[in-house]
Order: structure tokens, then C-alpha cells, then sequence
């Protein structure tokens, strides 16, 4: 899909078809950015507790959301695989430290 051709931003009935667009034309990446978001905003509202908590949480969050949207098509797999790893080891950290 060439970028110059805006045949489908005129056609777009409302803002969920132009953000289709926008990450068929960058291949994925506005959704794949929007996960990362997604979760630094977790990390960081969760703050007040514990920092591998936190990161174990919203690790998780972001996983189960680019797990729907790689179903869905719109992500690459490697977004779901970087977040279950972090859940992985931030699990496994948590795991070791909360044992006592």
C-alpha cells in the first residue's frame, strides 16, 4: 500500500477505519506502539506498590491485549513473546523474593 494514494482516508466513515489505515500502512507499528504504551501507563499507575509487581502486572495487561490483536492480525507475534518473557522473569522474581 503506497502512502501518497488517500483513497481510504477519504472513504473512512469514522476514526476505527482511519486507525486501520494508519497501522496497515506502518505495517503494524501504531498498534504495536499503543501496546507499549499501554503498558508503561500500567508500570506507572501502579507505582505506589511494589516496582516487580507493578511490572509483572502490567506486563500482563499488555500481553493479553497483543494477544488479541495478533489474533486479530493487526500485530506482529513478536509483541506477545517480549511481553510473555517479561512476565516470565518478573514472575519468577516475585516468586523468589515473596517465598520467605
Amino acid at each position: 500500500m503506497a502512502l501518497y494514494n488517500i483513497t481510504s482516508l477519504t472513504e473512512s466513515l469514522n476514526f476505527g477505519e482511519l486507525a486501520l489505515w494508519a497501522n496497515a500502512a506502518s505495517d503494524g507499528v501504531l498498534f504495536g506502539f499503543f501496546t507499549i504504551a499501554i503498558f508503561f501507563v500500567v508500570v506507572l499507575a501502579l507505582k505506589r506498590y511494589d516496582f516487580a509487581d507493578g511490572l509483572l502486572v502490567g506486563a500482563f495487561v499488555s500481553f493479553v491485549i497483543s494477544g488479541i490483536l495478533t489474533y486479530g492480525g493487526f500485530l506482529n507475534i513478536i509483541f506477545p513473546l517480549c511481553f510473555l518473557i517479561i512476565v516470565a522473569l518478573s514472575g519468577f522474581y516475585v516468586w523468589m523474593t515473596k517465598r520467605n
